[in-house]
Parts: C-alpha cells; structure tokens; sequence
C-alpha cells in the first residue's frame, strides 16, 4: 500500500510518468491477488500507453505484452515475452516473467525450457527452480525436478524453499512420509513458513487421518488472528492442496465445512474478500450436492459483483449446477458464454473449463466424448497436480468408464485414489457400489464397511 501511495504522489507531480502508471497498473493487479478491479488496472495502463514515448524500448514492449494480458489476449502476450527474449536473450526478468506465463497457462514443456536455460545463466536465482521443479512435476518429470533441487541445495544448503520444494514434489509423488521429513527439514530452518505446516496437515491426508488434518490446519488457521487476509485464506482455500472446508467434507462434516465461510466473513473488510469468501462457498456447495442452492447463489454473484474473477467463477458454478438439475440446454449456453469471454490461449488449457464439459458430455451420455477430454487433460498434467483438482479429475474418469460399463477400469481409479490418498473417503462408497455392480459382494462389503468407519462423525441424515 505505501508503494502504491508513493507512485499515486509521483504521477500527481507528473501526469506523464508512464513508468509510475505501469507500475500502479500491475500493482493493483497483484494486491488483489490477480482478482482484478478490471477498470482501475486497465486505466492506469492505458495512461502509461498514451506516454509511451517516454519509456525505454524494453519497457514499452513490456507495456503492450501487460496490456494484451489484462485484456485477455494471453497468446499476444506471450508472443511479444518470445520477440523480446530473441532481442534479449540473458534478460533475467524477461526469463522469469515468460518462465511463469509457461507455468499458469499450462505449458510447462516450454516452461521448463525457459526455466533451464535460466538456471544455466542465474544459478543463484530461486524463481527459475521454482517454475521448472512444478513444470516437470506436473509432466510427471519428478526425478528430474529433484535433481534441480539437488542442484540448488548445494549452492544454498539453508534454504527453506529447498525443502518445500522436495516436499511438493514427493506428495505430487503420492510419497508422504517423505514429504512430512522434508516439510520438518524446512520448518526447522524458518520455523514461522506456512507452506511446510500446510503439507503436514496434507501428509496426514494421505495417511487417512483427516482428524489429524483438520487439527493442523486450525493451527495454522489459528495464527492469523490478528491478519484478516491471512485469516481469510487460512479458512477458505489453501492452492492446489485440499483446505479445511475440503477436510471437513471428506469427513461427512458438511455444516462445519460451510461453517468456514461463515468465520471467515467475520474477518472480511472489502468487497474483494466478501466477493472470494461466497464463491468458494458456492463451490463448496456445488460439491456438496446442494446444486439449487449453488445456482442460486452463483447467480446473486453474477447480478451483484463487480469482481472479475469472482463472475466468471459463479458463471462456471451456474454451468455445472445446471448440468446437475438436467437442464442441459441452458448449461451449453451458460458454458458457451464462458468460451467467449476466454482467450484463445487459455481456451483449451484451462481445467475448470475442461471439468464444466466433461460434466456436459455425462450428462448427455456421451461418454466416449468425456473420456477423450480427460485424456487430453492427463497428457497436459491434470491427474499429477497433487491436490483437489486431481482428484475430481479421477472422480470424473471413474464417472465415465462407470457409465459406459468398463467397470473394471472405473474401479482401478478408486483404487489408486486409495492406495495414494487415503482420506478420500467418498472412493469407499464409490468403489462399493462398482463392486456391488460387478458382484464382487464381499469386496463392496469392505468398502462401505470402511466408508462408515470414516464417516462416524458426519452429519445426521447423510
């Protein structure tokens, strides 16, 4: 904020600070987590873009690949990081900016070739070992991504980040154990990091003891008394490993799950955190089975937010909830509206996209259509983003060999979602069932056995 205060001073004593006006435009775009008050960012590049003459070649070049972003023309942007890499090819910044663009958009094979080339060249430089260890993780590459790790330990033995490093990598390899050594390793070295704390409770997940997940992260949670935004993701979402409302789930705890939400509105302060807090909680509901209430709510979001992000997720919960009340009509409109506002970059790269018409293709019985979607999404990584989203991704393959009669492989998934990750509780119901349909009798028996154990606590009337 006191950045932004100072740049806002600067452009007062100089309306033609093209810099300044970038630097508030890309500064209003992170403070918001990337969430986006669309119209203050975009304004403020577009002052910067009307002095461009006064910024340096590389800079301006910098100015229009950040314009095409904000403006959803990803592609362009990532065009001109190339040009400017031909130009530059030893830029540091250019390398991390093009290295992270390959990252979020899901490219990762050139993802990880920027981010070697970058280590090559910067063998001190965190950021390039961060993308390529995630890039070759979710290629599956885990070996390698060790190696890279390796590497930079022996140039920096003390680095926490090494060893969150090791143990993202070793849970993305189903290996917890070895992530919880790893996690301790860290904390041990910087004893108020969050991400080891957040993989212990994850590592105890994969163990089966979601008890023990949930009590880890109300001590993380619990940390945060006195930092509402911390507060409020501490309580809502933890990226791409599961949160307390997805642990709460697992268990049959439906109202504690929703219950999340509701604490975390005691700490929200802008319309930003009111806006995150209902979506994720419409998210949650969609999960849940609630899907007239979800569509409810999503649709209160969309005639009420002003927020970028928040819209076009409300927009893919309305989608989905449709899919589930059979209104398949409207959910192909709802679904084509989002094509829309996407760019063509992202079109075919972004997962809750992907999800919304794998659901569509069930839906209308077309499973042979959801099953060449999901493959496409396992040859782009999905099924190795360790996490949440990998695992709705097997639920939705089980889903589809389930319906198209290979029962056998519809099985296989659970089963490997159990050997991996243990409190996945709800692929004890759906492997008994599958069981059940094969006649495998005692077999199902086991497995409902198994899910009743784990849901001794759930809510009454589940």
């Amino acid at each position: 904020q006191g950045a932004v205060e100072q740049l806002e001073r600067a452009i007062e004593l100089d309306s033609t600070f093209a810099l300044a006006y970038f630097e508030l435009s890309e500064m209003y775009h992170s403070m918001l987590g990337g969430i986006a008050q669309v119209d203050l960012r975009r304004e403020y590049a577009d002052k910067a873009w009307r002095h461009r003459e006064r910024l340096g070649v590389k800079d301006r070049l910098r100015l229009e690949a950040w314009r095409e972003q904000i403006n959803d023309r990803i592609q362009e942007a990532v065009d001109i990081y190339r040009e400017m890499l031909l130009r530059w090819p030893d830029d540091r910044d250019l390398m991390i900016e093009l290295a992270s663009k390959m990252f979020y958009y899901w490219h990762f094979e050139e993802g990880v070739d920027v981010s070697r080339k970058g280590i090559v060249l910067y063998p001190d430089e965190w950021q390039f070992v961060y993308y390529c260890l995630n890039c070759l993780g979710i290629l599956g590459s885990c070996d390698d991504a060790l190696e890279v790790l390796r590497s930079f330990a022996e140039r920096h033995p003390g680095e926490a980040r090494i060893w969150m490093g090791h143990a993202w990598i070793y849970l993305m390899m189903a290996l917890p154990d070895s992530a919880e050594a790893a996690s301790r390793r860290a904390l041990e070295l910087d004893a108020d990091a969050e991400r080891p704390q957040e993989y212990l409770a994850f590592c105890e997940y994969y163990r089966g003891n979601i008890h023990g997940a949930i009590d880890m992260t109300r001590l993380i949670d619990q940390r945060h008394v006195v930092l509402p935004g911390a507060k409020i993701e501490a309580l809502t979402s933890i990226w791409f490993t599961p949160n307390l409302p997805w642990y709460y789930t697992e268990s049959g705890r439906f109202e504690e799950a929703l219950g999340c939400y509701d604490e975390a509105r005691r700490y929200a302060s802008t319309a930003h955190d009111e806006n995150i807090i209902e979506v994720r909680r419409v998210e949650l509901l969609l999960r849940l089975g609630r899907a007239p209430e979800a569509l409810r709510s999503a649709q209160y979001i969309l005639d009420n937010s002003t927020i970028e992000d928040s819209h076009n997720r409300a927009m893919r919960v309305k989608a989905m909830a449709l899919v589930e009340l059979d209104s398949l009509e409207a959910a192909r409109a709802a679904f084509a509206a989002i094509v829309d506002t996407t760019d063509t970059f992202n079109r075919a790269h972004l997962f809750p996209n992907d999800r919304m018409l794998v659901a569509l293709e069930l839906a209308e019985g077309d499973h042979e259509a959801a099953i060449e979607i999901l493959n496409e999404m396992e040859r782009r990584g999905m099924p190795r983003v360790a996490g949440q989203y990998h695992i709705e991704w097997r639920e939705a393959l089980a889903r589809a060999h389930r319906m198209a009669g290979r029962l056998n492989e519809a099985a296989a998934v659970h089963e490997k979602i159990l050997r991996e990750i243990r409190g996945h509780f709800l692929s004890h119901y759906d492997l008994g069932q599958i069981y059940e349909e094969m006649d495998r009798i005692a077999d199902a028996r086991l497995q409902y056995e198994a899910f009743l154990e784990a849901w001794a606590d759930a809510d009454e009337g589940l």
